[in-house]
């Protein structure tokens, strides 16, 4: 499931950059019914990739801890860092479609 949380963190990643990485202009990151309310350089894109990275690696040091002990923690901590990889490349995709 690590695999699968990398290749859909690399793939937002990538979606991100030939879509938008090299535009000069800020980034509508966050919209409600009431507008705009957050806007971001493409380095705030950036960081929410940097820190889904960030949750794969401290997610997979807990797991390969609880695995001798609880395999079941230790598979529903890598079922859940798949479901937030993908929430992210959704996340970036929205991002992508509203710019």
């Amino acid at each position: 499931l690590y695999g699968v949380s990398i290749l859909l963190l690399l793939v937002a990643g990538v979606l991100f950059y030939v879509k938008l990485g090299d535009a000069g202009y800020p980034f509508i990151v966050h919209w409600s019914n009431g507008g705009i309310d957050f806007v971001g350089a493409a380095g705030t894109v950036w960081g929410i990739l940097g820190t889904g990275a960030v949750m794969i690696a401290v997610n997979g040091a807990l797991s390969s801890v609880f695995l001798p002990r609880q395999k079941i923690v230790a598979y529903l901590i890598a079922g859940a860092t798949a479901f937030l990889s993908l929430l992210i490349l959704i996340a970036v995709g929205s991002i992508i479609s509203v710019n």
